[in-house]
């Protein structure tokens, strides 16, 4: 899980780091938030599986 969790953290994966960076803090850190709501501190190191996967829509403004 940690693997995953990072990468989402980290933008480490493809057309996520076209997020801008304030834009992505802000996002993670109201998951982070929420995940420790209801899983606790230690929820990075919970076993389990990922079905990891992502999309992204660029919309151009007029």
């Amino acid at each position: 899980m940690e693997k995953e969790i990072t990468k989402l953290k980290t933008r480490a994966s493809g057309s996520a780091q076209l997020i801008p960076d304030d834009i992505h803090n802000k996002a993670w850190e109201k998951t982070n938030e929420y995940a420790i709501n209801i899983y606790g501190e230690d929820y990075i190191n919970i076993p389990g599986f990922s079905k990891f996967s992502g999309q992204l829509e660029v919309y151009k403004i007029k």
